[in-house]
Parts: C-alpha cells; structure tokens; sequence
C-alpha cells in the first residue's frame, strides 16, 4: 500500500509539474491506526504564488452582460446601468426558433438599443 501512495503522488506531482506552478505536497498528521482500521495518507498541495499577478489584467478580460435576464420593459435603464458600472460589451442572445426551440431576441430589439449605448454589441 505504501508503494501504491508512492507511485501515485509521483504520478500526480509530475502532471501538475506541467502547470507551471511550483505545488509541493506534504502528508497531513494522522492519528495512529487502530488495529482493525486501514488508513490512507492524504495529500495536500501547497501552491507557491510564482505567476505574475498581472497576467489577468484589466485589458485581457471582457466584461459582456448578457440582456436576456434584464428587464425588458426597462431595458434602455438597465444597459446604461450597466455601461456606467464599466462592462466593456453588451451580449445579446438572439435565439430566432431555428437553431433552438427558444425564440428570443430579434433584430429590431437589436436595432433598438443601439442608441442607447456606444459599446459593442456581442451578437
């Protein structure tokens, strides 16, 4: 059984080795075994911060709401609600029965909003 846990955390430090991160493993405090129970060694990983904290930054994520879950009788209100709370896109759902069984969006609620703001569509 010792071998087992051995070969297995070998296996598993090796494959998480790929990711980049440097994860160390240390065996958790067991109490000693009673004579008619079986233990198993648990393994925790330790993750050391090595990655640049700026590889997420602001400019590489895009923030795009989607209008299927506002209100569409407010629906003008809620886009500018969320274009001043800094989203970067407006995601509209056009499902239009074909593909889908659903009928949502279609092109004049489209045309619509765009007056109501200046940032990109996501269609």
């Amino acid at each position: 059984m010792a071998a087992t846990a051995s070969l297995c955390s070998t296996a598993l430090q090796s494959q998480i080795s790929g990711f980049g991160g440097d994860l160390k493993f240390r065996r958790s405090s067991l109490s000693p075994p009673d004579s008619l129970t079986s233990t198993r060694r648990r393994y925790q990983a330790s993750v050391k911060a090595t990655v640049r904290v700026d590889k997420y930054s602001k400019s590489d994520i895009i923030v795009s709401p989607s209008i299927l879950s506002a209100n569409f009788a407010k629906l003008g209100e809620q886009v500018k609600a969320v274009e001043l709370a800094g989203c970067d896109w407006i995601h509209v759902d056009v499902m239009d029965g074909r593909f889908v069984p659903n009928i949502t969006i279609c092109p004049l609620v489209v045309d619509a909003l765009r007056p109501v703001t200046d940032l990109p569509l996501d269609v």
